[in-house]
C-alpha cells in the first residue's frame, strides 16, 4: 500500500502567524526587595506607618516616573576661592538652572498613591489598584490609570482592568492607547457583541496612511474568540464607512472575507473577496486569501486563484500556490508551476530549491541535480537571499543523489557542509541510510539511537527513522517492536499508529491492523488517511466490498483530490466489476501523480479491457519510476505480462 511521505521542503515557505500577548509594565525597580518594617506599627489613637527606605525609594521613584517631575539636586561646595566661585557663576550665566517643574499632586494625593503602591506590593492588589484609580480619576492622569490597568491585569482580574481603562478612555476620549486597551482587555474576556465601537474608534484614531495596514491585521485579534460568526458580523459593522473609501475598500472587502472564511462560511467569504479583487487584482494579501479558500475546496475559488496568478508579480505568492498543490499531492501540476516560476523569476533561489525537491521526489535525478546547483549557484551569488536552514535542504538532497549514484564520500562531504541545527539530525539519518546501505542496518540503528533527544520531537523523529530503516530493508518486525513501544508511552500519537498499522498489514496481521485503523478513525474521526487504508485493505483482500466503498468516500470528503484516494476508489469499483467507471477514476488518479502503483492498478484494468498496449506502456512507465516497486512487478508478473 503507498504510504504518503510529506515533503521535506515545505519547510522553506514561510507561513506568518500572530500572537497576541498583554505585557504587564513593571513600575517600580526591578532589583527592589521588598521589605517592611512594622515597628510600633499600631497606636490605639491613630495608625502610623513606618516604612523601611529601600520600600519608600522604590514606590517614590515609581511616582516621579508616573508624574515626570523633576527634583532640583543639591550640588556639592567645592574647595575653592573666589576666583572658583567666579567661574561658577559665570558658567551659571552660560547654562541657566533648567526649570523645575513641581508635581501638582497634593500630600494626601501623594500619600494614596503611595499606599497604593505598597498594598499592590504587599500582595494586597485589589486595595492598591482602588487606591489608584482613585488617584487618577481625581487627576486625570493618564500614567495613574495605565497603572490601574496594570495591577488589574496582572492581577488578573479582567473586569476590574476593563473598568479602569474604560475610564481612561472615557477621560481621554482622543487617546488611541486609552482606547486600544479597552478593545484588547475586551477581546481577551471574549465580549465579542461590546467590540465594534472601541474596534471602529481604533480605526478612526490611527492616522489615514496606515490605516490599510490596521485593517489587514485585524482578522488576526479575532483569531482567539469563540464565536466566529459574531465576530465577522462585528468586523462588517466596522468596516461599513470604510468600504466606501477608495483608498481602503478593497482591503475592508479582503479583511471581511477572511472573517467570513474564519466563521467557516467559505462560499460567502469568496464573494467578498471577489468584491475586493476587483477594486484592487493585485493585492498579495487577496491572493492568499484565494489560495486558502481553493485549498479548502471552495466552489469557483481555484478558477480565481489561475486569474490571480496570471498577473501576480510576487513569486512568494506562486509559491504558496505549489504548497497547496503538493499538499493535495496535485505534484505535476505544482511541477509545471514551478517551472512556470523558474522561467519568469530565474534569479529567485527558492523557487529553484522547491523544482529540485519535487523532481527528487518524481525520481527525475538528473532534473534535480540541475535544479539544486542552480539554487547553490544563486545562493553564492546572492547570500542575502537565502538562509541556512535551505541550504542544508540543498546540501541534504544533494547527498541523497550521491547516495543513489553510489558516491558514499560525495554524499558525506555534501551532509558535512550542513551547519542549521534543525538539519543537523536529518544529516546523521541520512549517515546512517548510507550504513545501511552497506549492509551495516545495526550500526545505522545504533548512530541513530546515540543521536541526543534534545526534545520530544527528537525522540519522536529517531523513532520513525529507526521504523523507515527497518521497513526499507524489510525487517518488518524490528519496525514494528520500534513503533509499538514508542506508543506504549505515548498512545495519542493517530501518525505513528498509521505507520504501525501498515507494518501489521506487511506482517499479514489484518485483524490487527484493522483495530489500529478503526481505534485511530475514532480517536480522529477526519483522519483521511485512515479511512482510505481500511477501505483499500478490503477491497485489495475481496473482502466486504460496499464497506470498503464507504470508507474510501468518506475519506474523498476530507481530501476530495488526493490521488492515492482516488486510487483507492478505482480499485474498490474494480473489485465490484465496475470496469469503466474504474478506468476514468485510475486515469484520473494517475494524472494527478505518476506513481507505480497507481501504474500497477491502472495497467490491471486496461490489461482486462484488452486495452493490452496501454497497459504495457503504463506498466513501463512505473518501471521507470521505481524498478523494485513489489507491487508493480506482482501485478506484471501475475497477468503474465510481456515486460
Amino acid at each position: 500500500m503507498q504510504v504518503r511521505q510529506p515533503l521535506r521542503s515545505l519547510a522553506l515557505i514561510r507561513q506568518m502567524k500572530y500572537l497576541f500577548t498583554y505585557r504587564v509594565k513593571q513600575t517600580l525597580a526591578s532589583d527592589f526587595q521588598a521589605s517592611m518594617d512594622r515597628r510600633n506599627s499600631y497606636s490605639p489613637k491613630r495608625q502610623m506607618f513606618y516604612f523601611s527606605k529601600p520600600l519608600i525609594s522604590a514606590a517614590l521613584g515609581a511616582l516621579l516616573c508616573i508624574h515626570n517631575s523633576f527634583a532640583a539636586q543639591p550640588q556639592p561646595q567645592p574647595k575653592g576661592g573666589k576666583d572658583f566661585e567666579t567661574t561658577v557663576q559665570s558658567k551659571k550665566k552660560i547654562n541657566p538652572a533648567p526649570t523645575i517643574n513641581n508635581s501638582n499632586l497634593s500630600g494626601e494625593l501623594l500619600l494614596e498613591i503611595l499606599l497604593g503602591e505598597l498594598n499592590n506590593e504587599e500582595g494586597v492588589p485589589a486595595t492598591g489598584y482602588s487606591l489608584i484609580l482613585d488617584a487618577a480619576r481625581k487627576t486625570q492622569d493618564p500614567g495613574l490609570y495605565k497603572r490601574a490597568v496594570d495591577i488589574a491585569l496582572h492581577a488578573r482580574s479582567g473586569p476590574s482592568a476593563l473598568e479602569a481603562a474604560r475610564a481612561w478612555k472615557s477621560s481621554a476620549p482622543a487617546s488611541k492607547e486609552a482606547n486600544r486597551y479597552v478593545l484588547d482587555i475586551l477581546l481577551a474576556l471574549n465580549k465579542v457583541d461590546q467590540i465594534e465601537e472601541p474596534l471602529r474608534t481604533d480605526l478612526l484614531l490611527t492616522p489615514q496612511p496606515e490605516q490599510v495596514k490596521a485593517i489587514t491585521l485585524i482578522p488576526q485579534l479575532f483569531s482567539q474568540v469563540n464565536n466566529k460568526t459574531l465576530a465577522a458580523d462585528v468586523v462588517e459593522q466596522t468596516l461599513g464607512a470604510f468600504k466606501s473609501r477608495p483608498e481602503t475598500a478593497a482591503m475592508s472587502w479582503i479583511t471581511i472575507a477572511r472573517m467570513r472564511q474564519m466563521a467557516s462560511k467559505s462560499e460567502s467569504a469568496l464573494k467578498a473577496l471577489q468584491k475586493g479583487l476587483s477594486t484592487d487584482p493585485k493585492s498579495e494579501t487577496g491572493a492568499l486569501l484565494a489560495i486558502d479558500l481553493a485549498s479548502t475546496h471552495t466552489p469557483g475559488a481555484e478558477d480565481l486563484v489561475k486569474q490571480i496568478l496570471e498577473t501576480q508579480t510576487n513569486p512568494n505568492v506562486r509559491l504558496q500556490w505549489v504548497r497547496a498543490l503538493i499538499e493535495a499531492d496535485r505534484l505535476n501540476e505544482a511541477g509545471e508551476q514551478l517551472l512556470q516560476i523558474t522561467r519568469k523569476f530565474p534569479q529567485f533561489p527558492d523557487g529553484w530549491l522547491l523544482l529540485g525537491s519535487l523532481q527528487l521526489e518524481q525520481a527525475q535525478t538528473g532534473k534535480a541535480l540541475d535544479s539544486i546547483n542552480t539554487y547553490l549557484k544563486l545562493a553564492a551569488e546572492k547570500p542575502d537571499a537565502v538562509n541556512s536552514q535551505g541550504k542544508g535542504q540543498a546540501y541534504l538532497m544533494m547527498a541523497q543523489i550521491a547516495q543513489k549514484q553510489n558516491d558514499e564520500t560525495l554524499a558525506d562531504s555534501w551532509l558535512t557542509k550542513i551547519e542549521d541545527p534543525q538539519l543537523v539530525m536529518r544529516a546523521q539519518f541520512q549517515r546512517a541510510s548510507i550504513l545501511a546501505g552497506k549492509g551495516k542496518l545495526q550500526e545505522a540503528i545504533e548512530l541513530i539511537d546515540h543521536l541526543p533527544n534534545k526534545s520530544r520531537e527528537d525522540l519522536r523523529s529517531k523513532v520513525l527513522a529507526k521504523a523507515q530503516l527497518y521497513r526499507e530493508y524489510k525487517e518488518y518486525d524490528s519496525a514494528y517492536n520500534t513503533l509499538l513501544k514508542y506508543l506504549k508511552l505515548n498512545p495519542k500519537d493517530v501518525d505513528i499508529s498509521y505507520e504501525m498499522s501498515m507494518l501489521a498489514e506487511k506482517l499479514k496481521r489484518y485483524k490487527e491492523m484493522e483495530k489500529i485503523l478503526r481505534s485511530i478513525i475514532e480517536m480522529n474521526p477526519d483522519y483521511a488517511q485512515a479511512y482510505n487504508a481500511l477501505g483499500f485493505s478490503l477491497a485489495d483482500r475481496n473482502l466486504m466490498l460496499p464497506e470498503a466503498k464507504k470508507l474510501i468516500v468518506k475519506a474523498l470528503e476530507f481530501l476530495p483530490e488526493d490521488p492515492f484516494i482516488t486510487d483507492s476508489l478505482g480499485w474498490v469499483e474494480f473489485r465490484l466489476g465496475n470496469n469503466l467507471e474504474s478506468l476514468a477514476i485510475l486515469e484520473r488518479a494517475y494524472a494527478g501523480k505518476s506513481d507505480p502503483e497507481i501504474a500497477a492498478h491502472l495497467g490491471e484494468v486496461m490489461w482486462h479491457l484488452n486495452k493490452n498496449d496501454e497497459a504495457l506502456k503504463i506498466w513501463g512507465e512505473g518501471l521507470k519510476m521505481s524498478p523494485e516497486n513489489e507491487v508493480l512487478r506482482d501485478t506484471i508478473k501475475r497477468l503474465k505480462a510481456p515486460l
